[in-house]
C-alpha cells in the first residue's frame, strides 16, 4: 500500500475523532443549560396603567422585554386577579402578576428576587369626608372598607381587617362610584392606579380624597409551585429583569 495513502487515511480518522470529540462536548454544554419550555401566564384586568381590561399595560410591557431578553417564549391569558391567583395557585397557569409579596401570598407561590415594580397604596375617601385622613389605625371599627377582591394590602392592614367591614368588588371603578355615592366610609387603592381610573372614567381626580399611605407594595410576577420548572423561570426572569434595567429598557417602560 502507497504510504501517502496511508497518510491520508490516518489522517481523515484522526480528524474525524476530533470532531466527534468538539461536538460531544458542545452538545454537553448545551445541556448544562437547556432551553426552558414556553410558559402561559395569567394578567389580571382591572389594575389601570398597569393593566386594563385587555390584559395590556406597564406591567405585560415589563414581562415581555425581560423574557424577550432571554429568548423566552411566553403567553398570556387575561383574567379577573381573583382568578389569575386560583389557577396559578392549582398550575393551570404557569405563573401571574400582580402579586404583592406577603406572608399570606410567599405560602401559596413561588417568587423571584427581582419585583416587577413598586407600587404606593393609600387611603380614599368621599369628598365630603370631614374626619381626620389619619392611618388606619384612626378607622373606625366598622367601617364599610372598599377592596378589590382577593387583593393583598399588606400584614399591617391583614392584622387589623377584622375590625372592619369588607366590600369586595371586582373593578377598580366600582370602588371610586361606591366613594362617590358614599356607599363606603374608606376604600384602600393603589395611587397611580385611582388616578387612571378617574381618568379613564371622566371624573376630576378630587371627586374622591386621598388620606394616609397605606403601604408601598414591592409587584411580582410569580409562578405555580405545581410547576417543576417554577424555581427555573423565577431565576429566568429575575435575569432578564436585570438585563433590561442595566439597558435603561426597563426605566423607558415605566416613564
Amino acid at each position: 500500500m502507497n504510504v501517502n495513502v496511508l497518510d491520508d487515511r490516518l489522517l481523515s480518522a484522526l480528524l474525524m475523532l476530533v470532531l466527534l470529540a468538539v461536538t460531544a462536548c458542545g452538545s454537553r454544554a448545551v445541556a448544562a443549560v437547556p432551553a426552558l419550555p414556553p410558559i402561559t401566564l395569567g394578567v389580571e384586568d382591572s389594575w389601570p396603567p398597569y393593566s386594563n381590561s385587555y390584559g395590556e399595560g406597564l406591567s405585560k410591557r415589563i414581562v415581555v422585554a425581560a423574557f424577550n431578553a432571554m429568548d423566552q417564549t411566553v403567553s398570556f391569558v387575561v383574567h379577573p386577579y381573583a382568578r389569575v391567583l386560583r389557577d396559578v395557585e392549582s398550575g393551570i397557569l404557569d405563573g401571574g402578576f400582580n402579586v404583592t409579596r406577603q406572608k399570606s401570598t410567599q405560602e401559596r407561590f413561588i417568587f423571584g428576587e427581582e419585583p416587577l415594580l413598586q407600587a404606593r397604596a393609600s387611603f380614599y375617601y368621599p369628598s365630603n369626608n370631614q374626619f381626620a385622613l389619619g392611618p388606619q389605625e384612626g378607622i373606625a371599627d366598622g367601617a364599610r372598607v372598599g377592596l378589590i377582591i382577593d387583593y393583598e394590602y399588606g400584614d399591617t392592614y391583614d392584622a387589623r381587617r377584622h375590625k372592619y367591614h369588607e366590600v369586595r368588588v371586582g373593578q377598580q371603578s366600582q370602588i371610586v362610584r361606591m366613594l362617590v355615592a358614599g356607599r363606603l366610609d374608606v376604600a384602600i387603592m393603589f395611587d397611580r392606579v385611582a388616578r387612571s381610573t378617574m381618568e379613564t372614567m371622566g371624573m376630576a381626580q378630587d371627586s374622591i380624597k386621598r388620606g394616609a399611605l397605606n403601604h408601598s407594595s414591592d409587584i411580582y410576577l410569580v409562578f405555580s409551585k405545581k410547576n417543576p420548572l417554577a424555581e427555573d423561570y423565577a431565576r429566568q426572569f429575575d435575569r432578564g429583569l436585570k438585563i433590561i434595567k442595566a439597558s435603561g429598557e426597563y426605566a423607558d417602560i415605566l416613564q
